[in-house]
């Protein structure tokens, strides 16, 4: 099946033809998503925006048809953990 027939199907079964893009600014991401325990800074920030990404495709899994993103750090996890909604 090739992306646009996925993209078809998941419209037709979600009803909702929204694209949920992923972009966050870290200094957008609330607060009690952000560590202070010390880590490296660039891995801690990987680790937020990674946290809160997820937490939004758990609450949107069901409405929309597809999640984009900019990050590509995290393009694997989504794809494997979210194979219907990733392309």
């Amino acid at each position: 099946m090739n992306v646009v027939d996925k993209l078809i199907k998941r419209t037709i079964k979600t009803k909702n033809p929204t694209v949920i893009g992923l972009d966050p600014d870290i200094d957008k991401i609330p607060a009690c998503y952000k560590r202070a325990d010390g880590a490296n800074p660039l891995s801690a920030t990987a680790d937020v925006i990674y946290d809160f990404n997820c937490d939004i495709i758990d609450v949107i899994a069901d409405l929309v048809h597809a999640v984009t993103h900019m990050q590509k750090t995290i393009y694997a996890t989504l794809k494997e953990n979210f194979p219907d909604m990733v392309y």
